[in-house]
């Protein structure tokens, strides 16, 4: 597995001005994994990112790009245009990421926390195509790994161990 980076950041905001940003007050920690999990169709799917918060967790997957991504995200583009010329007769087109994400996750970790998915989310345009599923709670004080598992058709499944 590829070196993990990762970025904390503990420190309260003390500025409050319209306009500026504000260092978010929590801690929390991001892992950029960058591994490819799997590829489906032409196009290698990775784990782009794993935010960790005290309230939950946001894994992040991704397309990564090359021309099968060029080509799905155009043949995508002309279907809508003329779903909508035809006055949107019928269910629009899908969107690639219906497919390229069709897979089931879960998470757990070092110390047994138990993760409930909250939500998901996929989309993209262009050659950016990109998946994110929230899990809660957040992790314990004295959890140090995550395992994300996939599972997608034909039973296929793996796992990922992350070190948070």
């Amino acid at each position: 597995m590829p070196a993990l980076a990762s970025f904390r950041n503990t420190r309260p905001s003390s500025v409050t001005r319209p306009g500026r940003l504000r260092i978010v007050p929590r801690d929390f920690k991001v892992i950029t994994p960058m591994a490819t999990l799997y590829a489906r169709d032409g196009v290698d799917v990775a784990l782009i990112g794993i935010e960790v918060w005290s309230s939950g967790i946001i894994v992040r997957l991704g397309g990564l790009p090359n021309e099968r991504t060029d080509a799905l995200d155009r043949t995508f583009r002309n279907d809508l245009e003329a779903w909508g010329r035809a006055e949107r007769e019928g269910q629009p087109p899908k969107h690639p990421t219906e497919w390229l994400f069709d897979v089931g996750l879960a998470l757990s970790n070092d110390v047994g926390t138990s993760y409930e998915l909250q939500s998901g989310v996929r989309g993209g345009a262009g050659r950016m195509l990109r998946a994110e599923w929230a899990f809660e709670p957040g992790p314990p004080d004295s959890a140090s790994r995550l395992t994300l598992v996939l599972s997608g058709d034909k039973g296929h499944q793996g796992s990922v161990d992350i070190e948070i």
